[in-house]
Formats: C-alpha cells, sequence, structure tokens
C-alpha cells in the first residue's frame, strides 16, 4: 500500500522536506536564492526608509512577504558549499545567513533599516554571485551541505 502524498504536497515530499519549491540540489538552490531575491527587490521597490520602517503596522501583507523572501535567502544561503563562497568573497554570506537569527526575533521590525540598506547595497552583489554560479558549467552537488562560516 502506497503513502498519499502530504497535504498540499503533491510530490510526496515530507513536510518541512525539500519540494519543488525547495532547492535540493545546488542549482535548485542557487535559482531559490534568485526568485527570493527578486521577490525581495519587488517588494521593497519604492519603499524609502520612512515607508520600510512603517510596514509593520502599515502594510502587514508586504512586510511578512519581504521577511519570508528574506528569510528564504538565509535559508538557501546557509546550504551553499564553501567552495561557491569562496568564489565570491565580495558577497556577505555571514550576513545572509544571519538573517535566519534577525528574522526570528520578536522585533525584526526595528532592523528594517538596516534591511533596507542590505537590500538597496548588498542584493546586487548576491545577485550577480548567483547569476555568475548558475552560468558555470560543470556538475552539480545534489547534497545539501551547510558551510563552515565560522
Amino acid at each position: 500500500m502506497s503513502a498519499a502524498a502530504p497535504p498540499g504536497r503533491p510530490d510526496g515530499a515530507a513536510a518541512g522536506g525539500p519540494g519543488p519549491g525547495h532547492a535540493h540540489d545546488l542549482r535548485g538552490r542557487l535559482r531559490a536564492i534568485r526568485a527570493a531575491a527578486e521577490d525581495v527587490r519587488a517588494f521593497a521597490a519604492g519603499l524609502d526608509d520612512a515607508r520600510l520602517l512603517a510596514l509593520p503596522e502599515a502594510d502587514r501583507r508586504t512586510y511578512r512577504a519581504l521577511k519570508d523572501a528574506l528569510l528564504e535567502i538565509s535559508e538557501r544561503a546557509g546550504e551553499l558549499p564553501p567552495p561557491l563562497l569562496a568564489r565570491h568573497p565580495g558577497v556577505d554570506w555571514r550576513g545572509w545567513t544571519g538573517l535566519r537569527d534577525m528574522a526570528s526575533q520578536r522585533d525584526f521590525g526595528a532592523e528594517l533599516r538596516r534591511l533596507g540598506l542590505a537590500v538597496a547595497d548588498d542584493l546586487p552583489a548576491l545577485l550577480a554571485a548567483v547569476e555568475a554560479e548558475l552560468a558555470r558549467p560543470g556538475d552539480d552537488a545534489p547534497e545539501c551541505r551547510s558551510p563552515d562560516l565560522g
């Protein structure tokens, strides 16, 4: 007797596990980072500091969407292998992976000014690194590994 797919997961992946929307291979992780970064760009478009800081109360939907997209970047960046990170020293990998901790805090809204700077200053470097890696020919690393960022 075959088990049914978990609710909402037609691919049969375990709840919380990798599925088609989550990266299970290196290129998939990179595509997930790119998609989330493009979402961040779209969600933050036209937001000056005052509007960004007002998001938690003024536009809860955009605030949560922005937070979720940043968390996706953080999670997937934490799964990239060390040689890839080393090829792109201009990217603040530690900062991107550290978003998990910042976003899990209750006072994430207080960090919005710093996140606005990250979106403006750091997101282009991250996207450039992701695009460069996606353009690289070569083998894919199917296993998920966490880099040693310490």
